[in-house]
């Protein structure tokens, strides 16, 4: 509902949260830095896989995020129905590379 995901708001099993980050590698096609990227640009990496407390989630899009500066990617996941409540670590897998830190999302 573009809400920010906090202890008083957080997410459900099978809802999409918005993950937003850098470095996840090329595009589809390339863009000018620094520039404010109108649509959506997806990553030339098909091989994108989110994880939230373990459990697989369903990435609905992985790729530049419109209305921001070009180098921040967005991640659309649907939560896997499975995934339990409270702090959950969030990890990220693009082409066989795992994500560093560590990044929480609040499920309910």
């Amino acid at each position: 509902d573009g809400t920010v995901n906090g202890a008083g708001n957080p997410a459900r099993a099978g809802e999409v949260v918005v993950l937003w980050g850098t470095g996840f590698g090329r595009l589809e096609r390339e863009v000018v830095d620094g520039t404010v990227i109108g649509e959506a640009v997806g990553l030339a990496n098909r091989a994108v896989r989110v994880e939230v407390g373990g459990v697989t989630g369903v990435v609905e899009y992985a790729g530049q995020a419109p209305g921001l500066v070009a180098g921040v990617t967005q991640l659309n996941v649907r939560l896997g129905m499975g995934t339990g409540p409270g702090d959950r670590e969030v990890v990220v897998w693009v082409g066989g590379e795992r994500s560093s830190g560590r990044v929480t999302v609040r499920v309910g």
